[in-house]
């Protein structure tokens, strides 16, 4: 049975996980023949059109989270990676996926994560850990805790946030990432080592619930200007933690993380986390989608606080998150 290492990429809704994937990938010491599956919870993985352009198989597994709604597409992907025999399977999972099913799937199904990445947004660590339980869990779940976002001014001290993380799981590796970069040392002993850690059984799918996830897309139209997204973004609630979404734009001016000024159309990606937004241009040569929407993720969130911050798009429309059956639970998904 062909065995290639496993590595486990986890943190919350925005910390940085793909930015640290795409960083990892570009090391010579990775090599080439490395797998990726990408998990996101919405019908569209937005996170992989980042991680097209790296040398490597990638799978993308949207629709849920891949430790319960969408666990047998996962078990399917996953066989079909094992396949084309690559040295290494990097699973990026949905911020809000329950570490501990993982790997007790992947035990089932004969296999161990070698390593589990959890990366730790130093801007909002001690809010999102408030909020939501699924927070704690993956920071005790992880061996190596990477704390991303310390270059920012609202960086919380590092110190403190050390020592948290401490508490919280004594045994893991914790490392600082530099723009999601991991230092060689701690790279080396991540790929060379077997966890051993045994999570607890936990209720399948209840996290979700537990932590009072809301979830909606706001389908949009055709086009927006610039001015009705900067509005709608600056209108969304305290208690949205996570959006993403590919728009069009009509006449795109600068703005923080875009370096182009253009008075043409724009297909971006919009990215947002607590109060935070940054968009960046879709490549010339990446297809967008079929339907531009935004994916809008938070704590106790109700349809009318989204309506209210989108009144001034014309033509959008909110979808719920609703209820899907598993042979488990009933989880949140779009």
């Amino acid at each position: 049975m062909h065995s290639p290492s496993i590595h486990l990429v986890s943190g919350f809704l925005g910390s940085g996980k793909t930015l640290f994937l795409q960083q990892l990938l570009q090391r010579p010491i990775v090599g080439s023949k490395s797998a990726v599956i990408v998990n996101d919870f919405g019908d569209t993985v937005l996170d992989s059109f980042v991680l097209r352009r790296q040398s490597v198989d990638l799978v993308e597994l949207p629709g849920g989270c891949l430790c319960c709604s969408a666990i047998d597409n996962f078990r399917e992907v996953f066989e079909m990676l094992l396949a084309k025999k690559p040295a290494r399977i990097f699973i990026e999972a949905t911020g809000l996926a329950d570490i501990g099913d993982l790997r007790s799937d992947l035990a089932m199904m004969g296999r161990t994560l070698h390593s589990t990445f959890c990366v730790v947004d130093a801007v909002n660590i001690f809010r999102l850990h408030d909020q939501f339980t699924t927070v704690a869990s993956q920071i005790e779940s992880a061996d190596f805790l990477l704390i991303a976002k310390s270059d920012l001014p609202e960086a919380k001290d590092f110190t403190r946030i050390t020592g948290f993380l401490r508490e919280l799981n004594s045994r893991a590796i914790i490392s600082q990432l530099q723009h999601g970069r991991l230092p060689n040392d701690v790279l080396v002993t991540a790929l060379g080592s077997a966890s051993h850690y045994q999570p607890q059984r936990s209720e399948r799918s209840q996290h979700l619930f537990r932590d009072h996830i809301g979830v909606f897309r706001i389908r949009l139209p055709r086009k927006l200007k610039q001015s009705e997204l900067d509005e709608a973004l600056a209108r969304l609630p305290a208690s949205v933690v996570r959006v993403k979404g590919v728009v069009r734009i009509d006449g795109m001016q600068q703005h923080p993380g875009l370096e182009v000024a253009s008075e043409h159309e724009s297909t971006v990606l919009v990215n947002y986390v607590c109060g935070r937004s940054e968009l960046s241009r879709l490549p010339a040569d990446e297809a967008a989608p079929r339907h531009f929407s935004l994916f809008v993720i938070g704590f106790k969130l109700a349809r009318a606080e989204i309506a209210r911050a989108i009144e001034g798009l014309s033509d959008a429309d909110i979808e719920e998150g609703r209820l899907a059956h598993t042979s488990d639970s009933r989880v949140p998904t779009l």
